[in-house]
């Protein structure tokens, strides 16, 4: 879709095409609004095409706003303009962790910091009830301050219910795939924790556990071949990471630690005291021997003004949203996929035991909140209610064609002992004006204005903020918008 460079969707001008897959487009792009450069990733013709997936995104994609993490590069807002599906995210400038693995760039001062923050990450997302699907070296980025962020949390429940994408798209990416991924069975978090455990494997061995001749051959390893020793390709490993990384990788998930955080606490303790001490401070990480199978970065655009630094915005996240995110909660299982069946698992032999956090149950899926819809106005809801500390926040989500303004706000009560200090919308305050404050019996006009504005098929973040986050506000209100359309949150 390079022909979009210099359109506008809503309030983003597409300036620079940063990145093609097959599924997407991701652009740099500008909000008018404030300025700033943002990343907005447009899905191809072919899914936007697709009335059910359209439907199912509109009603869904809400939900994504709930990954709120310091290390998760966040969705902030998505779309249908023009015929065209869009996701936005901050635009993060730097290298992806498959970047530094092949510039041999992972030194022991930043192993244990990026491990710790990708964990951080995914345990977050596990205690949503959300699991990833796709964790890989090209899926972790590296800021300009040296921190960890997790990319490509985005469609795969969406993407998934497409008649336009093929079985092996549901996948993941095959070097990294679980043994029960790669049957097609259902998943859960652990599938995520053996993916990051090949990440671990691939650090300290300097190459993939399995490399196949094609896909489906690797996939097939995961399943069958016993993992192969890291220590066989670095005699610097200790035999306590060795025993670590290769529990994370156990073929079956019952043997696998009981979440993320349990691996990364075995990791840490193992890192920090096993191999030789000599020269540990400055050990850079051996490259691996070849690219991922399955899956290849593309190089920058020759000339580009942002080359490498920007390519790495939304890496492989653009070479295809087939397996981002699953929410157990909306699946009720993976699907099914056209791959053959195949011969049963060599199990690897059992690892030494480690010492790690105690079990801990399985997060439950996380609910699904009842959208709040609008009797005159079908099209307008409200959907993914989640509240952080202070702030509780909605999506409103206009599938009409017509813009709509918020007017007004009537009929708000909430918990006296919590008072509301302010009202955002899109991340922007509209209440109350400057020097003043939002007390009993209080009105203010409600600005019209881009703040205020909901555009036609888009939808936008609206906000409560409270003084306090340990007490309940107990919410009632009204919202009023142009056309005579309004929304009652009970």
């Amino acid at each position: 879709m390079p022909g979009l460079v210099g359109t506008t969707l809503d309030s983003y001008r597409l300036v620079d095409q940063i990145g093609q897959g097959g599924m997407s487009t991701v652009y740099r792009a500008i909000d008018t609004r404030t300025q700033q450069d943002v990343a907005l990733k447009a899905l191809s013709p072919t899914i936007s095409s697709d009335k059910r997936f359209v439907r199912r995104f509109r009603r869904e994609a809400s939900l994504l706003f709930r990954l709120r993490h310091p290390n998760i590069v966040p969705v902030t807002d998505y779309g249908e303009c023009k015929g065209v599906v869009y996701l936005v995210m901050p635009l993060v400038v730097g290298d992806t962790l498959h970047d530094r693995l092949i510039q041999q760039k992972i030194s022991m001062q930043d192993l244990p910091r990026w491990v710790g923050q990708v964990s951080d990450a995914l345990q977050f997302a596990h205690d949503q009830g959300v699991i990833h699907r796709d964790i890989k070296p090209a899926n972790v980025m590296i800021n300009r301050t040296g921190n960890a962020l997790l990319t490509d949390f985005g469609l795969a429940r969406l993407v998934e219910g497409s008649h336009s994408l093929t079985g092996s798209m549901l996948m993941g990416t095959p070097a990294y795939v679980s043994p029960e991924q790669g049957r097609g069975q259902d998943i859960d978090a652990r599938s995520d924790q053996y993916a990051f455990g090949v990440i671990l494997y691939q650090i300290a061995a300097g190459r993939l556990p399995f490399e196949g001749e094609n896909p489906m051959s690797t996939v097939l390893m995961h399943i069958q071949e016993p993992l192969p020793s890291i220590r066989r390709f670095n005699k610097d490993v200790s035999p306590a990471l060795e025993r670590v990384i290769s529990k994370a990788l156990a073929k079956d998930p019952e043997d696998r630690f009981p979440n993320v955080a349990a691996l990364n606490a075995a990791y840490q303790t193992a890192l920090a005291g096993g191999g030789s001490a000599e020269g540990q401070a400055t050990q850079v990480i051996p490259a691996p021997r070849r690219a991922a199978v399955g899956k290849v970065q593309a190089p920058p655009r020759a000339g580009s003004r942002l080359g490498w630094a920007v390519i790495a915005v939304m890496a492989v996240a653009v070479l295809g949203l087939a397996a981002a995110i699953a929410w157990p909660g909306l699946t009720g299982g993976a699907q099914a996929t056209d791959q053959p069946a195949v011969a049963a698992p060599i199990e690897a032999p059992t690892a030494a035991p480690i010492a790690a956090a105690p079990p801990t149950a399985s997060p439950a899926p996380t609910a699904v909140p009842t959208p709040i819809v609008s009797a005159a106005c079908p099209g307008l809801q409200m959907i993914g209610f989640h509240r952080n500390g202070a702030e509780a926040t909605w999506t409103i989500d206009n599938a009409t064609d017509a813009d709509l303004y918020l007017e007004g706000i009537p009929n708000l009560e909430w918990e006296e002992r919590n008072p509301l200090a302010e009202v955002r919308m899109g991340g922007q305050k509209i209440l109350p004006p400057e020097g003043a404050s939002i007390g009993s019996g209080a009105a203010f006009a409600i600005p019209r204005d881009e703040r205020t504005r909901v555009a036609s098929r888009s939808g936008k973040d609206f906000t409560l903020v409270f003084t306090w986050s340990d007490v309940d506000p107990l919410l009632h209100f009204d919202l009023t918008f142009t056309d005579g359309c309004e929304l009652h949150v009970p």
